[in-house]
């Protein structure tokens, strides 16, 4: 798999659970006094005249003040975040009415990260001169502990990458195992693996949750995760030879690990996929996005189902982008309309 595909699993891994309990998140950060009540309206990340969309923008509202928080997740440290994180705090300042803005930088690992790292982004140009200082977050410094004792279940799947004992794995994944939403709780185990193969072997991962049977196939093709790593495999023309080849990846990589089963598929894909051509691949696309849907909104119409199976390719990438924002059928329909 590509660096940029490896990145785009563990920033959506991310997303989800920033999504999932902000508070939560900011607590662990520092950001937030603990049980100390606050409002946290998630802001639009889409920033004027800016091509590049920041991961996590929330609103906070606490102690009679109002502030915005700004949170950047990175696997791999990249020495042009200073400069973006100093972008985007002037662009929400200038987007939210001068609002103070305070950035957190969450390295998920120590991956190409520099000594010492830098804290402020600057920009000279001439006479002008801006700065802006961020908060470092090294989570493979934070305590695991200190998750499990805020008893926040989207927090969980980020604990392999914490520190702590082995045995706070198996915690974990105890907990994860008592979710009674099922599909909350495949998700939640899904992005446990996705960010927990950073550091773990795959297969301890998978043992520790409570063996391969909880982790099926099917379960992997209907995440989130593996609609990012299909999409990655269209824009190589691999999608019939990708679908074959992660079939053939899982069945014998659980052995090796979940992300080498994966390269593995994507190789075979390479040989395969080219014959299978443009058409067919949208053809399956169309179906498992249909599949999806199905399986997020349990009644989907028929011609709601019927209006997905005529979407071009790039309204289905825009689709699987805005898929976990949608509550509903009618909200599912309404972006139908948009999208036409």
């Amino acid at each position: 798999m590509t660096d940029a595909a490896h990145h785009n699993a563990y920033d959506q891994a991310f997303k989800y659970l920033a999504d999932t309990d902000p508070h939560a998140l900011l607590t662990l950060f520092g950001a937030l006094p603990v049980n100390v009540p606050a409002t946290i309206t998630p802001l639009a990340r889409e920033l004027i005249t800016s091509t590049r969309i920041p991961d996590a923008i929330y609103l906070i509202e606490s102690g009679g003040e109002r502030w915005i928080a700004h949170i950047e997740v990175q696997t791999r440290y990249d020495p042009e975040i200073p400069q973006r994180l100093l972008d985007y705090a002037d662009r929400l300042r200038i987007a939210h009415n001068n609002l103070p803005v305070q950035a957190f930088l969450v390295l998920l690992t120590a991956r190409g990260v520099p000594d010492p790292i830098p804290t402020e982004g600057v920009l000279a140009l001439g006479r002008l001169r801006m700065s802006f200082g961020y908060t470092v977050v090294k989570w493979w410094e934070l305590a695991a502990d200190a998750v499990l004792a805020m008893g926040q279940t989207a927090l969980l799947p980020l604990v392999p990458l914490m520190r702590g004992e082995r045995s706070v794995l198996a915690k974990a994944a105890e907990r994860l195992q008592s979710v009674t939403d099922e599909g909350q709780q495949q998700e939640l185990q899904l992005h446990f693996l996705v960010l927990g193969g950073l550091r773990y072997d795959i297969e301890e991962l998978i043992g520790v949750l409570g063996g391969t049977a909880m982790i099926r196939l099917e379960q992997l093709r209907e995440s989130s995760v593996y609609q990012m790593i299909l999409q990655e495999g269209r824009a190589e023309g691999l999608a019939q030879g990708f679908e074959r080849g992660l079939e053939q990846g899982l069945e014998r990589g659980l052995e090796q690990g979940l992300e080498r089963g994966l390269e593995q598929g994507l190789e075979r894909g390479l040989e395969q996929g080219l014959e299978q051509g443009f058409e067919r691949g949208l053809e399956h696309e169309r179906l498992l996005m249909t599949r999806l849907l199905q399986r997020k909104f349990s009644v989907l119409p028929s011609d709601v189902a019927a209006r997905v199976q005529m979407l071009g390719r790039e309204a289905l990438e825009r689709l699987a982008d805005d898929l976990f924002d949608l509550p509903d059928a009618d909200a599912l329909a309404a972006w139908l309309n948009r999208a036409e």
